[in-house]
């Protein structure tokens, strides 16, 4: 709100003589806007270690006490490894949840950008007076240029399909 305040009433500011109120303002704002990023990327930069610790944890926990009931017979060590991998598949789901729960506010961020653009009013009109001349020279450099690229990826395709030929006779002669 701040830097849209400044770059839409900066005349005003100059005008009223409130440059360095506003600047002021502007590194205010600045300053707990920067101090909540570095929390919440000091916080997610810890989160996955953490995440991987714990898995490693109890990996070596099963490891251990599946080692255990090997060694007195009563479980095999197939059983064991379908232990661990059940284990870490719900850990993992856990792990997902988690970021997924961290993208919600981006999300919510963006759909209410998303949401404030589709809702403004069109200001733009077309005029009433089009000249369709000047559209179908656009649909000529449009179909023009869509040529020339189909033209660049056939030429790509050819130079992959030889390279492909020079590494089997490679391979065959290698043998």
């Amino acid at each position: 709100m701040v830097t849209r305040e400044a770059l839409t009433g900066i005349s005003v500011i100059r005008v009223f003589g409130r440059e360095k109120y506003e600047e002021e303002r502007f590194d205010k704002e600045n300053t707990v806007f920067k101090n909540e990023q570095l929390f919440i990327n000091r916080t997610l930069s810890a989160l996955m270690p953490m995440i991987m610790l714990i898995m490693n944890g109890i990996a070596l926990l099963i490891i251990w006490v599946g080692g255990k009931n090997i060694d007195a017979g009563s479980i095999q060590v197939g059983d064991m490894m379908a232990f661990i991998t059940y284990t870490m598949q719900i850990v993992m789901s856990f792990l997902f949840f988690t970021f997924l729960m961290m993208q919600l506010p981006r999300a919510e961020v963006a759909a209410g950008r998303i949401n404030e653009v589709s809702e403004t009013e069109v200001t733009v009109v077309d005029s009433e007076n089009i000249d369709d001349s000047k559209l179908q020279d656009v649909k000529r450099y449009s179909l023009n240029l869509i040529m020339s690229a189909l033209r660049l990826m056939e030429q790509i395709v050819r130079c992959l399909v030889i390279l492909v030929l020079k590494l089997k006779q490679e391979k065959l002669l290698q043998l």
